[in-house]
């Protein structure tokens, strides 16, 4: 994505391998003026708090369609989680869809590892069987996010657990009892995917302040959200 920003200013840079090289001779730069694209990985907790809705809708401003993120994938995978994604003048829709959830699902995060939680915890609360892949850079995260999930989950009846080279959910069971207390691992996303529970049941989230790092105002919008939903 940084290259891709740097290339579209005038830059030369190319990514090889385990190399980047960018040409600075000569640089004349094409724009002095841009915008930086809103955080798509953000979008995930908004598609597990409109798929928890009964008819929810939500309006995010300034996400595009052509986006150069990676994360921007969720645009894609909404539909088979429950919520329609659309696009507007000045942003994107996400609403309550009725499309079945399908079971027994495979999901490759190699490339969208910061998506993961979101994901994996939106599945288990449909009670899902699902195999992931590319959970690897999960365990050098902010946290082992991967460990995490599965005690956090464990307390939801969920089963998580490493799976023939990936992970596997195992979530009939699921079952979430009011004020059941999540910790966090000082890691913001898991913090913000457990959050999202409570749109189910009252919870406890431990060290709710971990969500600064990438989302000050998650709270406030969580709690200005349940007013509407």
């Amino acid at each position: 994505m940084t290259i891709k920003l740097m290339n579209s200013l005038g830059f030369n840079t190319v990514f090889s391998g385990n190399k980047i090289s960018c040409k600075t001779k000569d640089i004349k730069l094409v724009n002095n003026q841009f915008e930086i694209e809103p955080d798509w990985s953000a979008v995930a907790f908004w598609i597990q708090i409109i798929a928890f809705s009964i008819k929810g809708k939500v309006f995010i401003k300034r996400l595009v369609k052509d986006s150069i993120q990676g994360d921007s994938i969720l645009m894609n995978w909404a539909g088979s989680l429950g919520v329609k994604a659309s696009f507007q003048k000045g942003g994107m829709v996400l609403e309550k869809s009725d499309l079945p959830i399908l079971n027994n699902t495979e999901w490759n995060f190699v490339n969208y590892p910061d998506l993961a939680p979101s994901i994996i915890v939106l599945l288990a609360t449909f009670k899902r069987k699902a195999f992931f892949r590319g959970l690897e850079s999960l365990q050098i995260k902010e946290s082992d996010r991967t460990a995490a999930l599965a005690i956090e989950l464990k307390k939801c009846k969920v089963e998580f657990y490493p799976f023939q080279n990936g992970w596997q959910l195992d979530a009939g069971n699921f079952e979430l009892e009011p004020n059941t207390v999540f910790e966090t691992y000082d890691d913001h996303r898991i913090a913000m995917a457990l959050a999202t529970l409570s749109f189910i049941k009252p919870i406890v989230i431990k060290n709710p302040e971990v969500v600064a790092k990438s989302y000050p105002g998650f709270w406030k919008d969580l709690e200005l959200v349940k007013k509407n939903i």
